[in-house]
């Protein structure tokens, strides 16, 4: 620099692994800060305690003074959890430190920090938040920092949401999770744990990758659909009153511009799957002639529905 004097530093480094989670480190050097070259030594360890947990102490000599430095962290998770990081550093008789406690939730992110070696420092508390307006659902979230994703699941809570094959959250009472962090303009991969669905519904997907913009959302939607059977059977009668089976005919529903077929059984059954609530004009065919008759189709979420004996008389498709 201009108004400094010449600075160069000649160092070598090594690194070598000590087991799975231990590793040392030592670099051996010298410095020229303009004035005299001096010697310089700096070595360390590091211990990795887990997937989100490691710690370090490290040794630094340098102008004839030496260094010892003790850390220990713990990184925040993507979802729910805690985090924290400690340090002590100690030159001769000096001692200096600081803490940070960390924890978020779906819907905050709160930290303490503290200076253990130092009474007369008080400790800091920060909280910090955000809401998010999408699709119709109001969500408290932690702080946006970057891009992020409403993932929906129609209605059905407690379903596991993961990004990149990491557990974010599961879905509320509405079916919703908001995924925050996720990268701006890149593929991001968001799933579903499909295990969390009920087995009475279907799930149509359970994968999605998205590139949402930058400080801006997506909106992601699993659709699922609960499965909802509708069985009975089904009789024709005469004008002479003589009812008959019309066996391995087809019975066909029409209503609010659908048509729903399903073959007839052996004994007159018949099964639908998934029709909405309401009643039907239904028309059988089969090898005796044709017969229409009205079928309703009660509300409900009751899985199964089952409409008991139905019966169709011919008098109503004489013009």
């Amino acid at each position: 620099m201009p108004d400094q004097a010449n600075f160069g530093c000649l160092s070598l480094l090594r690194n070598v692994p000590i087991g799975r989670r231990t590793s040392l480190f030592l670099s051996v050097g010298s410095v020229n800060e303009g004035s005299r070259r001096k010697p310089q030594v700096f070595a360390g360890l590091s211990f990795f305690l887990g997937p989100q947990t490691a710690a370090s102490v490290t040794v630094d000599h340098h102008d004839g003074r030496t260094q010892t430095v003790a850390e220990i962290q713990r990184s925040l998770p993507i979802g729910t959890g805690y985090g924290y990081r400690l340090q002590s550093s100690a030159i001769g008789n000096q001692h200096n430190g600081s803490g940070v406690l960390q924890y978020q939730t779906g819907f905050g992110r709160y930290e303490m920090s503290f200076d253990p070696f130092h009474s007369d420092v008080r400790p800091s508390v920060n909280a910090a938040g955000g809401v998010v307006y999408q699709a119709g659902s109001l969500l408290a979230a932690r702080p946006i920092d970057s891009s992020f994703a409403l993932v929906r699941v129609p209605e059905v809570k407690d379903v596991r949401v993961y990004a990149s094959n990491v557990l974010v959250g599961r879905t509320n009472e509405r079916g919703d999770l908001l995924v925050p962090n996720l990268l701006p303009y890149y593929g991001n991969r968001l799933s579903i744990d499909d295990r969390d669905v009920p087995l009475n519904y279907e799930v149509r997907a359970v994968e999605r990758t998205i590139a949402p913009p930058y400080r801006g959302g997506a909106f992601v939607e699993f659709p699922v659909r609960q499965i909802r059977t509708v069985t009975g059977s089904v009789v024709v009668r005469n004008n002479k009153k003589i009812e008959a089976v019309p066996a391995f005919g087809q019975l066909t529903l029409t209503g609010n511009g659908e048509a729903y077929v399903s073959p007839i059984g052996r004994g007159g059954e018949f099964y639908f799957e998934n029709i909405p609530a309401g009643t039907y004009n239904a028309n059988i065919e089969y090898r005796d002639g044709t017969c229409v008759f009205r079928l309703p189709v009660p509300p409900g979420a009751d899985p199964v529905v089952k409409l008991g004996r139905s019966v169709c008389s011919t008098e109503a498709t004489k013009p």
